[in-house]
């Protein structure tokens, strides 16, 4: 019997350690954005503050009565109220004919659900719905594809249009 309630009791405890580490990361994030903000240097990130957001919505399909609405909720209108802070936001979609390399402990599932997830994220984006994208003061939001070297000079060549226009 002790150990049944020790294994709900576990399971709450990670739930609560869930939301809080995602919590703190989205803020880690939101503070590296605006950090960098303040300089004029040219800085690209490995991942944004939707990652963050992805990791959540995922967790709560696979986990929907472990993870309050609410804090999905909180979690969204963080993203959504802090993706200004980037000037764009080069989306590399999971492409057949441009595999990317991945890590040997990677749950390939999880890889294509996240995708998927992003692609309907996105498509939010390009629909201009609101529902994750301000409709006001948005970052572009760049399909970048091909190899390592096509994908840095795509986003060169962007960056130096952002240039221009700043």
């Amino acid at each position: 019997m002790k150990s049944s309630k020790t294994q709900k009791g576990s399971h709450k405890f990670l739930k609560k350690d869930f939301e809080k580490n995602e919590n703190l990361e989205l803020d880690i994030a939101i503070q590296q954005i605006k950090a960098f903000e303040r300089k004029k240097d040219k800085v690209i990130v490995d991942g944004c503050i939707l990652d963050n957001l992805m990791n959540v919505l995922w967790n709560k399909e696979k986990n929907s009565k472990d993870i309050n609405d609410n804090f999905v909720w909180q979690i969204v209108m963080k993203v959504k109220n802090n993706i200004c802070n980037y000037d764009a936001i080069f989306y590399l979609p999971l492409l057949e004919k441009y595999p990317v390399e991945v890590h040997k402990n990677i749950d390939i599932n999880k890889r294509l659900e996240m995708a998927n997830l992003y692609e309907a994220i996105m498509n939010t984006y390009k629909h201009h719905k609101g529902s994750y994208f301000p409709l006001q003061d948005c970052p572009a939001v760049i399909e970048i594809f091909g190899q390592p070297k096509e994908r840095i000079a795509m986003a060169n060549l962007y960056m130096d249009e952002l240039d221009k226009i700043a």
